[in-house]
């Protein structure tokens, strides 16, 4: 499940402000389960995200994503 999410963050694409980066910080599964915590930084950025996902086979069955999303908002603003 932990190699599923790498791959997922690896694809988030490239809209975020410039030089926008998600690096895992840590990931914790249980069964089917997987929360991965994140951090997330670019010009104007530095925040943590929060991924909960459920996975069934090889696809994502559901997402929660906590992310600060004000803190996205002003990066946004002064790019």
């Amino acid at each position: 499940m932990a190699d599923f999410m790498e791959r997922m963050i690896s694809q988030i694409p490239l809209v975020f402000p410039p030089n926008f980066s998600l690096v895992n910080e840590w990931m914790m599964a249980e069964g089917n389960k997987v929360f991965t915590h994140a951090k997330a930084t670019g010009d104007g950025l530095d925040a943590y995200w929060g991924f909960a996902s459920e996975i069934e086979g090889d696809k994502i069955k559901k997402i929660t994503i906590y992310a600060y999303s004000q803190k996205l908002s002003d990066a946004f603003q002064n790019t």
